[in-house]
């Protein structure tokens, strides 16, 4: 259970690390990778439902505790719970598609938690952004995400496949 929640942890603080420290600089169209919500999709693919949605919430609350007096803290842990549990629930019906699946996953998956984190910042007047700018910013997102899908849900798998098997050979 330790060396899984470490993974985690090591996985969490550098997706944090590269989403504040790297990826501010690189943006298309004003909107940039979300490589936590990204690691979120990767975490629920490879361990299913509960642990992405676990991995979610903390997730959501170290990004929301990180970005300050910008969000509202625990709004994103919310949005990146469900999207775990989501992309978990789908992951029997990914068998056979490879890459594409785990692209198409990765998009949808990042687009829908930009475009409920910002409704949801919406309604509760946190947001000064528009509902077209939302979903402007969640189709990008997903875009940039679909792409950078694989160079993330695949190490993912790999190291928690590794996990997994040295806790049962333990």
């Amino acid at each position: 259970m330790i060396p899984r929640l470490a993974l985690m942890a090591a996985v969490l603080v550098s997706v944090l690390l590269l989403d504040t420290v790297v990826l501010p600089g690189v943006t298309i169209a004003g909107w940039r990778p979300d490589l936590v919500a990204l690691s979120v999709v990767a975490f629920a693919l490879a361990d299913g439902p509960g642990a992405g949605a676990r991995y979610g919430f903390a997730a959501g609350l170290a990004s929301d505790l990180l970005a300050g007096d910008e969000a509202l803290v625990g709004l994103s842990a919310l949005v990146l719970l469900l999207v775990g549990h989501g992309a978990g629930a789908v992951r029997a019906y990914l068998a056979g598609t490879g890459v594409f699946g785990e692209m198409a996953v990765g998009a949808l998956g990042t687009a829908v938690a930009v475009i409920a984190y910002g409704l949801l910042a919406l309604l509760l007047g946190a947001g000064p952004l528009s509902v077209a700018t939302v979903v402007e910013g969640g189709s990008v997102s997903g875009a940039l995400n679909g792409v950078l899908a694989p160079l993330v849900i695949r190490p993912v798998r790999a190291l928690s496949r590794r996990v997994s098997a040295s806790l049962s050979g333990a």
